[in-house]
C-alpha cells in the first residue's frame, strides 16, 4: 500500500502518543516542521512534560528512480519543560527517553513496511549549546511513496 510522508508522521505521532506519551499524562504533538519543534517544546506550563514529534526528512531506499520505496528518518523528542514545579518529580530525562524508545521501537505504523527503527538518542539542546533536559530520540521508517 503506497502512502505519503504526512501520513506515515500522522501514524507515528498516534503510536507515540498512545504507547508513551498518553500513558505519561500528556499528549504527543506534531511539529509542522523541524523548526516548530523547538517551539512547540517550550510552550506550555513550566514543569511539565513535552512531547514533539517531528519528519526530519528521507532518502530513497531503492537504486532504481522507479522504486517507491523510502526511508523516511522521523524524531521524538521528550522535555521536562524547566521551573518551579519541576522538581522532585519522578520525571528523570534518560528513564523516559528509555521508555520511549521501548514503546516505540518495532510497533506497527499503518502505512509503513515496518515497524519503525530504532537509530539513536542525542541530548537536546539550545542555539547557544546549553543542555536541555530530555533527548532527541531518532528512527526510521520504510514505507511506499504514493505514484506521480
Amino acid at each position: 500500500m503506497n502512502t505519503q510522508a504526512t501520513d506515515i508522521l500522522r501514524a507515528f505521532a498516534a503510536l507515540v502518543d498512545e504507547a508513551f506519551a498518553v500513558p505519561h499524562g500528556v499528549r504527543a504533538v506534531v511539529a509542522p516542521d523541524p523548526g516548530r519543534a523547538v517551539e512547540l517544546l517550550t510552550a506550555g506550563q513550566m514543569g511539565a512534560l513535552a512531547v514533539v514529534v517531528f519528519y526530519e526528512g528521507d532518502t530513497a531506499a531503492g537504486e532504481d528512480h522507479w522504486d517507491p520505496r523510502v526511508q523516511a528518518t522521523l524524531r521524538a523528542v521528550v522535555w521536562r519543560r524547566q521551573g518551579m514545579g519541576a522538581g522532585g518529580r519522578d520525571y528523570e530525562a534518560l528513564a523516559l527517553a528509555e521508555a520511549l524508545r521501548r514503546a516505540v521501537r518495532g510497533a506497527d505504523i499503518p502505512g509503513a513496511l515496518g515497524g519503525p527503527a530504532y537509530m539513536g538518542m542525542q541530548p537536546i539542546q539550545t542555539m547557544e549549546g546549553r543542555l536541555l533536559e530530555g533527548y532527541s530520540l531518532k528512527f526510521s521508517v520504510l514505507y511506499a511513496d504514493l505514484a506521480g
